[in-house]
């Protein structure tokens, strides 16, 4: 009969992190209420940060509709099997009549909101949030903001600084005709109100057709010919060509995204018969598109392509897609071309998902350090 003596408590350390690091996220938390050694552990910061650089299996984070927002956690195991797992992260009251919670982007192990309220007739009051999903915790950036959406939209961006690790928030505002009118930014524990931009981004176009990749952001004009970037770090645009297309923009639809550790471009022909991924690399100091991934009668035929982004790349070549009008994920299997569509949620809203990389420590622990400033916490 084992004694305490030889428990799996007595293993070495690293021996106890190797067997973390292939464990689910929902099997952490598991192993986080054992006892106090093992919660101190994967309490740790450094813990998160090499979990998260050798994550044994993709986890999704997946969220659900507008007014009525629900999160899950999908969890894709090796087998091709999908596990998924309601979370109910705190988030700010959006239960008020004309009150829109919003997901602007996933950083760090950090989701951010955006909780919009009717002012009066022509106005709405903006709010932004960051929480952690599964760790608790929620703080507010600055104050409201009252913008005038009678003539003008609205659309934030998120985007990390490699080099400082500093999250910042760029806020472009545009006219009902799509002219962009004004940017700001507002840097996460230093700004106490948003900064307008020196140089104006008049080319970015008004809809969410771009994404942030190693601190820039990324996107195309409104005629799709050439794709422009602001860099977080300088907060400066600037553009670079983009790639050669199989047919003209007025045929096909472009959407930028990130899948695996790589800068993609979706085209869809708007005859929705097959989707192209291109991937962008840097050849001996240069831009270049590579890398065709062409799939092509493989889909179910209730299924709408215009609509797929792709979110990763699994390590057997298998890619997953999520349906951007749809709260569902779409499975690729790279051996029998064919791909599954896996429901997640009855409703069908604009959903957001992302590859999610938890944080296993509060965000109380970094305000406390001081890396966002002063916050307020909600709650």
């Amino acid at each position: 009969m084992p004694t305490a003596k030889f428990g799996i408590w007595n293993l070495p350390i690293d021996l106890i992190l190797e067997i973390f690091f292939i464990l689910s996220t929902k099997d952490l938390f598991c192993c986080m209420s054992v006892c106090k050694s093992w919660y101190n552990l994967i309490t740790n910061p450094n813990f998160t940060a090499n979990y998260t650089r050798n994550l044994p299996f993709p986890t999704v984070l997946l969220a659900c509709g507008f007014s009525s927002r629900k999160f899950f956690l999908v969890e894709i195991h090796p087998s091709g099997e999908f596990t998924q797992k309601p979370i109910k992260p705190k988030i700010p009251d959006h239960s008020e009549t004309e009150s829109f919670l919003s997901v602007i982007g996933f950083l760090d192990g950090l989701l951010f909101l955006l909780l919009s309220k009717r002012h009066d007739l022509h106005n709405m009051r903006e709010q932004v949030y960051f929480c952690n999903p599964l760790f608790g915790g929620c703080f507010k950036l600055g104050d409201y903001k009252i913008v005038d959406k009678g003539n003008r939209f609205t659309q934030y961006v998120l985007g990390l600084v490699p080099s400082t690790s500093q999250f910042k928030l760029l806020r472009i505002v545009f006219e009902k005709d799509r002219r962009l009118q004004e940017a700001h930014v507002f840097t996460v524990g230093e700004d106490d109100e948003w900064r307008i931009l020196e140089e104006p981004l008049s080319p970015l176009a008004r809809f969410d057709t771009g994404t942030s990749f190693n601190g820039v952001y990324y996107c195309f004009d409104e005629n799709g010919d050439c794709m422009h970037t602001f860099d977080f770090g300088t907060e400066k645009g600037g553009q670079i060509p983009g790639p050669p297309s199989s047919l003209p923009n007025r045929l096909v639809w472009k959407r930028l995204s990130v899948m695996g550790n790589s800068l993609c471009v979706i085209e869809t022909p708007k005859n929705l018969d097959r989707i192209i991924i291109l991937i962008l690399g840097e050849y001996r100091g240069s831009w270049s598109w590579s890398k065709k991934i062409l799939l092509q009668n493989c889909f179910p035929g209730e299924l709408n392509m215009g609509g797929l982004i792709p979110v990763e790349v699994l390590q057997n070549g298998d890619i997953l897609f999520t349906h951007f009008w749809k709260n569902s994920l779409v499975f690729f299997n790279r051996e029998t071309k064919r791909c599954t569509e896996i429901k997640v949620c009855d409703s069908y809203r604009q959903s957001y998902a992302t590859v999610y990389a938890p944080r296993f420590y509060s965000i109380q622990r970094d305000v406390a350090r001081g890396r966002y400033g002063t916050l307020e916490m909600y709650g």
